[in-house]
């Protein structure tokens, strides 16, 4: 018996091994037909191309469609062809669609990323999967910039793969029950599926490959190869390897190549199931060789049985714990744990919410990996302080939940022996980290009847414990109702605008001679409800929700309307000051937002100051960068806000085009008393006046406070001591008196 069930187990892994290796093979023959397809259609682009530029085609229109009907006729694979300006306007197209049914390709969600790459790159780029109405069909798109002699882009030609078509895959055919994958590498969309029905398109082409799936193959190339996904870029040999995929509902053997030339994930995907027809017939074989045929019989089947139920139990413990700590996870919180406790609804509980603070500067900084390291020995500080019926969950990313089985004081101690714990450096590959951790606890039956009011108010408390960093707090009614009234202020906020709730104020900012330089325009909000409420209150929902950038533009194109009558009626001439927030900086559409507002409204460009702060630096630099010169050869000025509370270094300040530092009020408070305050402001003014950069002080509220930042040889005041933001009217008699 024991010689039978060996044999089986061989024969099994045999097959599994071979059947690797057929998926490896055609892996690989499939990489070479994807690339020689997507090579013969740069190839195309590249001579169209060339035909477009001759006697500058491109500029004629109907040729340039009489161009793309003649490929298209001999190519009739493709969708069709567009071309597009450098900032993503159709300007021609074959025949077979009509240009003003198609989205400009930078503002289209799904265009924009790829279009945006093509514009920075000399090969093809490949588009997301998608479908398009006009030729009721899905397409892959491809794109490819075209420059003329001098290097610069003058349009961006696309073309596109039907993927309901075989045959551009010069009829590769894969056999029954394997299913092809072809992932793109930028954002995890799967461009390619074989095997799946066209009602299910959608589902796999409209959403990339999730995170949670993304760690498991992470974690399963480490394992099997000792390899990250980086690495396995530069080997042109596909890699082996078995998942249990919730998109096919199987157990999965795979194989994978990684695509340099097109930046793509080629893979093969084949169920294990799909052996036990073949694997059946052998053990048939290998049982005539036996003389008792049902008990060998019932011995297979028993030894299957058992394999498939330490299968079912290795997922049942994949699916409610973390493959990285080993710790119970989320689902096993919300199923498991939550039918103990209401098994026990007489039984006192604490639930504390931990959540890392700046955990996520260590992922940016270090990478994921050494991350994965620190979060690994925290929870094993965790385990060591805890009792064995305590139970300690990774919740998700940097948050955890513990779940203490008593509400004493005890309770506090033991969070507070948690930071502690924490605060003790980790020592990771020669690097030291020290993480502080905000907790919220809560506790039942006081706090809440059920595990999921328990958890949402500890979550609640987490949150308010997280604004002193390093702390703790338990939940309370004062939270809840704070909570309550936040939510109140996000939905009153979304309709302040609507309702004319919203108005801008004007701080004058003067000049060492008490002569009016320019103002700085600022926000204010009185709700029929709640009544004047605080920028300081305001302002960080709106960032909060998203709201920041419609809020923004709301401020901005009031403040140029206003000002731009106000210069125009007294016939004055000064500047004006608009604080933009990091996230309507990046928003793909701030430039010509701005310069579409100062055109509408007749504001002069040269009398605006965009005003920044150094958490922008954070962002995408190259982007900022641009931007910020863009604006300023439109002739704006570039104020650097709160400058000294924030990331900026001098050698960054150096490359950045500012013409004004804004000293932040907190120095400017203690600049007669404070020796630290009194150096550093004296030291920013000086870095601005070797750098040509004008310094601001914003928060003088003394003469003596003027007269120490006139003596530092600062040139431009804004505060209190000159006057408090002013409305419309009150900025008339203001500027009478100082203009």
């Amino acid at each position: 018996m024991a010689v039978f069930i060996s044999l089986s187990v061989t024969k099994y892994n045999s097959m599994k091994t071979e059947l690797s290796r057929e998926l490896s093979a055609d892996t690989s023959l499939l990489n070479h037909i994807m690339q020689s397809t997507l090579v013969e259609n740069e190839l195309l682009l590249d001579l169209l191309g060339a035909q477009l530029l001759q006697n500058n085609t491109y500029q004629d229109l109907t040729k340039t469609q009489q161009l793309f009907d003649k490929m298209l006729s001999a190519k009739p694979i493709l969708a069709g062809f567009i071309l597009a300006s450098p900032q993503g306007d159709i300007m021609a197209a074959t025949s077979n669609l009509n240009i003003h049914d198609i989205s400009n390709l930078l503002e289209n969600d799904i265009t924009h990323d790829s279009f945006q790459k093509a514009l920075k790159s000399q090969k093809m780029i490949l588009g997301r999967t998608y479908y398009t109405p006009a030729l009721n069909t899905w397409i892959l798109p491809m794109r490819k910039a075209l420059h003329d002699d001098s290097g610069k882009i003058i349009a961006v030609i696309t073309t596109a793969l039907k993927v309901d078509e075989t045959n551009f895959l010069n009829n590769f055919r894969l056999e029954e029950f394997r299913h092809a994958d072809i992932i793109s590498d930028l954002n995890y969309y799967r461009l390619l599926v074989t095997g799946i029905s066209k009602s299910d398109y959608d589902k796999f082409y409209m959403h990339p490959l999730s995170n949670r799936l993304l760690t498991d193959l992470r974690r399963k190339y480490r394992e099997l190869y000792g390899l990250t996904l980086e690495e396995m870029k530069h080997y042109s040999t596909p890699f082996a390897f078995d998942l249990d995929s919730k998109v096919f509902n199987n157990n999965m053997l795979g194989s994978v190549v990684y695509n340099q030339r097109y930046d793509l994930w080629v893979t093969l995907f084949q169920p294990i199931k799909t052996l036990m027809p073949e694997f059946s017939r052998v053990m048939m074989t290998y049982s005539t060789f036996f003389l008792i045929a049902i008990i060998i019989t019932f011995a297979l089947f028993r030894t299957i049985a058992n394999y498939e139920e330490r299968t079912r139990t290795r997922l049942l413990h994949q699916a409610t714990h973390d493959p990285l700590t080993n710790l119970p996870n989320r689902y096993y919180l919300d199923t498991e744990l939550k039918h103990q406790l209401e098994k026990n609804p007489h039984h006192e509980y604490s639930l504390m919410f931990l959540d890392l603070d700046n955990f996520k500067n260590i992922n940016d900084n270090f990478g994921h990996e050494t991350g994965d390291t620190v979060l690994t020995e925290v929870s094993k500080r965790f385990k060591a302080l805890l009792h064995k019926t305590d139970s300690v969950i990774r919740f998700g990313g940097d948050e955890f939940v513990i779940i203490v089985h008593s509400t004493s004081n005890d309770v506090s101690t033991l969070a507070h022996s948690f930071i502690k714990s924490l605060s003790l450096p980790f020592h990771i590959d020669d690097m030291r980290f020290n993480l502080g951790m905000s907790i919220g606890i809560a506790q039942y039956p006081q706090d809440g009847d059920t595990l999921k009011t328990i958890l949402s108010r500890a979550d609640m408390a987490m949150y308010h414990a997280k604004k002193h960093k390093n702390a703790v707090a338990f939940f309370s009614e004062t939270m809840r109702q704070n909570t309550l009234h936040k939510v109140h202020l996000e939905h009153k906020l979304r309709q302040a605008i609507k309702y004319n709730e919203i108005y801008v104020v004007y701080q004058p900012q003067l000049d060492r001679n008490q002569k009016l330089h320019g103002v700085e325009a600022l926000a204010r909000w009185k709700n029929t409800t709640f009544g004047e409420i605080s920028p300081a209150e305001f302002i960080p929902i709106a960032e909060e929700i998203g709201y920041m950038p419609e809020l923004g533009h709301y401020i901005l194109d009031t403040a140029l309307r206003r000002m731009a009558e106000f210069q125009k009626n007294h016939n004055v001439r000064f500047r004006l000051s608009l604080n933009v927030s990091a996230r309507q900086f990046m928003s793909h559409r701030f430039y010509h937002d701005l310069t579409d507002a100062i055109e509408k409204n007749g504001y002069p460009a040269d009398l605006l100051t965009i005003e920044v702060t150094e958490s922008l630096f954070i962002e995408d630099f190259e982007y900022v960068h641009d931007l910020l010169i863009r604006l300023q050869r439109r002739g704006i000025w570039l104020s650097l806000d709160d400058f000294g509370t924030g990331f900026s270094s001098l050698s960054l300040l150096r490359k950045l085009p500012f013409d004004e530092l804004k000293i932040d009020k907190s120095f400017i408070d203690n600049v007669l008393n404070k020796q630290s305050d009194h150096g550093l402001v004296e030291s920013i003014i000086e870095i601005g006046q070797k750098l040509n950069m004008r310094t601001l002080a914003e928060g003088v509220e003394t003469l003596e406070q003027l007269q120490q930042l006139c003596d530092y040889g600062c040139e431009l005041f804004q505060g209190y001591h000159f006057s408090k933001p002013l409305k419309y009217k009150q900025l008339e008699e203001f500027i009478s008196s100082h203009s």
